[in-house]
């Protein structure tokens, strides 16, 4: 079955999310996932060519084609999580009645986030904690979406560990405290989070939460950049113009400034 051939990890699941997500360039980034057998993809493009949404022209033969898809797709996932008790299972079909943006959506999507998050998912109860900040299929409650994102942050997850970094650093929900909010960046950054880089990257430059440094800021653009990270390569590109913690280089800037404009269009 499709089910049983293609990728349905939580790691297939966040790239498929991510591709989706893309301001541009999404329907290119999605048909890629699909040849790797990223089980998502045919989930969304059939939401994508039926309203013409992220990239794809409106077409609605193809959309059919991948709504057919999906629904058995849908039928295979909700056996599997029946007869396994499977988490990753339960996370898709979450995600499949998210995406539809309706209370009655999000209601089912809690239902099956929370088994995954009783079964100690990271993914499932990093999305449970989304859904009570945002009140999406349950009533709003910060203290329960804090206690959940740091339950994923202690199982490894480093998206749970960036929200939580925004959150000290913003002061949203919590109290601001600057020293927290760098340390969940650092350990998010450390899993390979090239936006928690950046942002130590920019601490580090304006001297919030850590002391000034510029050369560790530079050390920051710099790992975050070499991943692809366009905002991080603008700000290595920057750096070097200014000769702000590196050797100033008009060369090196320049070079900086066109990978971060084809990464950006790339995307």
């Amino acid at each position: 079955t499709f089910v049983h051939a293609a990728d349905f990890s939580t790691k297939a699941l966040e790239q498929a999310a991510a591709a989706y997500n893309k301001p541009n360039g999404a329907l290119v980034a999605m048909q890629q996932l699909e040849q790797q057998n990223n089980g998502f993809v045919p989930l969304m493009l059939s939401r994508c060519f039926q309203y013409g949404t992220v990239g794809c022209p409106k077409d609605l033969t193809k959309a059919r084609t991948y709504e057919s898809w999906k629904n058995e797709i849908q039928q295979q996932l909700q056996r599997l999580a029946a007869n396994n008790n499977n988490a990753e299972a339960y996370n898709w079909l979450g995600n499949l009645e998210r995406i539809k943006d309706t209370e009655e959506g999000y209601r089912q999507a809690f239902n099956y986030f929370e088994k995954s998050a009783e079964l100690n998912n990271y993914y499932g109860i990093f999305v449970l904690g989304t859904m009570y900040q945002q009140g999406q299929g349950v009533p709003q409650n910060n203290n329960n979406a804090i206690e959940l994102y740091q339950k994923s942050a202690n199982l490894g997850y480093p998206l749970a560990m960036f929200t939580l970094g925004n959150m000290y650093s913003n002061g949203q929900v919590v109290i601001q405290d600057l020293k927290k909010a760098i340390e969940w960046y650092q350990k998010s950054a450390e899993r390979g989070n090239t936006d928690a880089m950046l942002i130590l990257g920019i601490s580090y430059d304006d001297g919030k939460g850590v002391a000034q440094s510029s050369v560790k800021a530079v050390e920051w653009y710099k790992k975050a950049a070499e991943q692809g990270n366009s905002d991080a390569m603008l700000m290595l590109g920057i750096s070097y113009d200014d000769g702000n913690g590196v050797a100033k280089n008009s060369a090196k800037a320049v070079e900086w400034y066109k990978k971060a404009a084809e990464q950006t269009n790339a995307n």
